[in-house]
């Protein structure tokens, strides 16, 4: 039987008075006496580990240990077009799921704790369902689909064939045929918008078919047999890296709402993680070697540097790079070369926490960019910009558009030609800035907002 609920994000300020000292306290003391269940978040299409940062960093700051939070990087995490056809930088459903298994046997040796919690975005949701039914038996704490296209995208034996998106497909219908659609003895959730995800639309619009009926609709990430949670108003990546979000995660995984949606600083963050790049046009997380990269403090809201670098790497073989000590109250400019590819300047707001997971890519030149001037790209991995919600300004000029269901998380601007200047982006309050740099010797500036 299909259960229902529905939320809103009314923890955001009210739950913050309660994390004071006392509840705290009781919070570490109730972990103690207990098993705390490891957790394994896994991305979505395309994505990386990354995205799952302020996610990790506010179960932190309700003292859920740092040992107990695992976040895997898919090594292709772009699914193929068609499952069963080989292609270059793509994943079939098989070999990500092999890849999944063997992260969740390496959790349980590191931790030795067989009952995890499994959090999936996206692709990896029906990913975890697949590893669930080829292996049977699994003692799991409990599965989190975050915005999972359980039934596809698209419901058509004329578009998206052989697609492991699409409803009709043999890997979906296998999945669905499964007794109450959720694996058996494995408690199961759903989280998903109420309308909002791009994904879970009638109209094919979002996957180039405007005028066509997808066969899907809003409620098409949930799965009878689980309890399927319902956000309003988030979009498709909000179904993961939210604060409401990581409300539902935290009474999931613990049995108790959580005391703060808060990022609680630390005051000298560890920041690391890993360069990767592209194979075919298709973004890996596989590390590469000989990338430079460079680390600055920038001046905030204006985003000169304030001094020599104060990191410099050249990666080895896996693309690692770190530890570098940070002030959790500093912005930063990460200065990355990859011979292929522009000189990408990323500018960053304050890593309030450390991280192993602080993985960098260059920009990838896109058909229609500029050649001349300066090319400023404004991202926000982990939510969709709204237009008829969000207040945006990029050099001090407002971003307007017609409502819509959120379905861009880049935005760009170009500066002619001529002495470098600050561009500054604020995203609802918040002030990022970076410099323009010149594209006549390839160079890009990248502005990420957003937790």
């Amino acid at each position: 039987m299909r259960a229902t609920m529905r939320r809103r994000g009314f923890l955001a300020g009210a739950t913050m008075a309660l994390a004071d000292g006392a509840h705290a306290q009781e919070t570490r003391e109730r972990n103690a006496g207990q098993e705390i269940a490891p957790i394994l978040f896994i991305h979505g299409n395309g994505d990386t580990a990354a995205l799952w940062m302020p996610t990790i960093w506010r179960f932190e700051s309700n003292y859920y240990p740092r040992g107990r939070l695992f976040a895997i990087d898919m090594r292709l995490p772009a699914a193929r077009e068609v499952d069963t056809v080989r292609q270059p930088g793509r994943s079939s459903v098989e070999e990500a799921t092999t890849q999944l298994a063997q992260e969740v046997a390496r959790v349980r040796r590191v931790t030795g704790i067989e009952r995890i919690l499994l959090v999936g975005h996206s692709r990896a949701g029906n990913l975890i369902r697949h590893y669930l039914r080829t292996n049977p038996g699994q003692k799991l704490r409990a599965a989190v689909l975050c915005g999972a296209p359980s039934h596809g995208v698209i419901i058509s034996n004329r578009h998206l064939v052989g697609s492991e998106f699409n409803g009709v497909s043999a890997f979906l219908r296998q999945l669905n045929a499964m007794p109450g659609e959720v694996p058996p003895g494995v408690p199961t959730f759903t989280l998903s918008s109420d309308r909002m995800d791009r994904w879970a639309q009638p109209d094919g619009r979002f996957l180039g078919l405007p005028g066509v009926a997808t066969g899907i609709d809003f409620n098409g990430p949930a799965l009878r047999g689980a309890s399927n949670i319902v956000l309003t108003g988030v979009d498709h990546l909000e179904t993961a890296y939210s604060a409401d979000a990581f409300v539902e995660l935290y009474r999931i995984a613990t049995g108790e709402l959580p005391q703060t949606t808060r990022i609680r600083p630390e005051v000298r963050p560890s920041l690391s993680g890993k360069i990767s790049g592209y194979e075919a046009g298709v973004p890996t997380n596989i590390g590469v070697a000989g990338a430079r990269l460079r680390i600055f403090t920038v001046e905030p809201g204006i985003g000169r540097r304030l001094g020599p670098e104060l990191y410099e790497r050249i990666t080895p073989a896996d693309g690692s790079w770190g530890p570098l000590e940070a002030d959790s109250d500093a912005h930063h400019e990460f200065e990355l070369t990859l011979r292929g590819y522009p000189v990408t300047h990323i500018y960053r707001p304050p890593f309030p926490r450390g991280s192993e997971h602080v993985n960098l890519r260059p920009y990838l030149p896109a058909a229609g960019d500029p050649t001349t001037g300066a090319l400023v790209v404004v991202t926000r991995p982990r939510g969709y910009f709204d237009v008829g919600r969000d207040k945006i300004e990029i050099a001090e000029q407002s971003v307007r558009g017609e409502p819509d269901v959120p379905h861009e998380n880049t935005l760009r601007a170009r500066a002619a030609e001529g002495p470098q200047v600050s561009m500054p982006v604020v995203y609802n309050g918040e002030r990022v800035a970076g410099l323009t740099w010149p594209l006549s010797e390839r160079q890009v500036t990248v502005i990420e907002v957003g937790e």
